[in-house]
């Protein structure tokens, strides 16, 4: 199962790219970002800049929700954040390039594409995930699988 998921992150926001720094810190490797156990590499692009609208084609959209439509073609999603942003990801190449003069979101949102791809390509590996807590003692293990808010930090 080896190979590796590189996350190579490159931002004009000292923001953003110092709190995508902080989130991810245990996964860093020396390199430009980070470097998880897998065989991909994605790039995310964080431009602290008014979003190229002229970029997104004639798309009808094809999901929306509380504060983005989203249009797809076949290798790309566009992402609007409600006229605040724009996310242009190029499933192809495994390339984000994300658009906001709020620094807010474009943490928000490279943090929450990070998460999103790394956890679908462990996925598809059969490599999952949980939030939960785990404690071990004496040769015995105990995972406390709990939603989020539910406390695991304070037990």
């Amino acid at each position: 199962m080896g190979g590796h998921i590189k996350i190579k992150v490159s931002s004009n926001s000292d923001f953003a790219f110092e709190n995508l720094k902080k989130d991810f810190m245990f996964y860093l490797s020396g390199e430009e970002f980070g470097d998880f156990s897998y065989g991909k590499e994605i790039k995310i692009r964080v431009f602290k800049e008014n979003a190229p609208y002229h970029k997104v084609p004639a798309l009808g959209a094809s999901l929306n929700g509380r504060g983005f439509i989203c249009y797809k073609d076949k290798n790309a999603h566009y992402i609007d954040y409600a006229g605040c942003g724009l996310m242009v990801y190029d499933f192809k190449n495994e390339i984000a390039d994300i658009y906001s003069k709020d620094e807010n979101l474009l943490y928000e949102k490279a943090r929450l594409t990070i998460l999103s791809r790394v956890g679908e390509l462990l996925d598809n590996r059969h490599i999952h995930r949980l939030h939960a807590l785990g404690l071990a003692k004496d040769g015995k293990a105990t995972l406390c699988l709990l939603p989020m808010e539910a406390g695991k930090t304070t037990l």
